[in-house]
C-alpha cells in the first residue's frame, strides 16, 4: 500500500538511552517523516537537503523503515534516501551505532575483517543488533504515548528495515 501522494519530509534529532547487560548506551538518533509543513534547506553536517525540522507528522499512521550506517558511517549520511521514505509517506528512523566516526565511544572498537568469514559469530558486532531494538521500542513507546510527536503515528503492522555495507548486515 504505497502511498501515492508526495508530502514534504520532516525531520529531527533526538537521542536514545538503554541498558543492555551491565552497560548504559546513548546513541544520537534520527528521525524522518511525512509532514505537511513545506520543507526548507536543510545543513546535515556538510550535505543539504530540504526538511521540516520538528514539524508535526502528517495525519495518520505511516510505515517504518529503520535503517542502519555502514561501519564508520552516521545515521544522517543516506539522506537523499531518507527524504525519499519520508515524502512518500513512510517513518524512517537511524541512529549513530558506537562505530559511528561522530560517535562518542567509552571503549575503543576493532576494524571489521570482512573477508575472514571465520572471525563472524552471532556475537560480532551484536551491539548494532541491540541498537536497532532499543531503537524500535523506544518509537513503538512513543507510538502508544498520548501527547508525544508520534503518538499513533507508527503502522505497527508495517515495519522493515534497510541498510548499507555493514547496515545491510545488521538488519539481516
Amino acid at each position: 500500500d504505497e502511498p501515492s501522494a508526495e508530502l514534504p519530509a520532516g525531520f529531527r534529532k533526538f537521542a536514545i538511552s538503554y541498558k543492555a547487560g551491565e552497560e548504559e548506551r546513548r546513541h544520537d538518533a534520527f528521525l524522518w517523516y511525512p509532514s505537511a509543513t513545506a520543507a526548507e534547506r536543510h545543513n546535515y553536517f556538510g550535505q543539504v537537503g530540504f526538511v521540516a525540522v520538528n514539524a508535526d507528522v502528517a495525519k495518520g499512521s505511516h510505515p517504518l523503515i529503520l535503517f542502519s550506517h555502514g561501519f564508520l558511517g552516521t545515521g544522517d549520511q543516506t539522506i537523499f534516501l531518507m527524504e525519499a521514505f519520508a515524502r512518500r509517506g513512510y517513518i524512517v528512523a537511524a541512529l549513530n551505532h558506537a562505530d559511528s566516526l561522530l560517535q562518542r565511544r567509552t571503549k575503543r572498537i576493532e576494524p571489521p575483517k570482512f573477508a575472514d568469514a571465520k572471525n563472524w559469530t552471532d556475537q560480532k558486532f551484536r551491539d548494532r543488533h541491540d541498537d536497532v531494538v532499543a531503537l524500535l521500542d523506544y518509537l513503538l513507546e512513543l507510538n502508544g504515548k498520548p501527547g508525544t510527536y508520534l503518538h499513533e503515528h507508527l503502522d505497527k503492522e508495517k515495519i522493515g528495515a534497510c541498510g548499507h555495507s555493514l547496515g545491510g548486515y545488521t538488519v539481516l
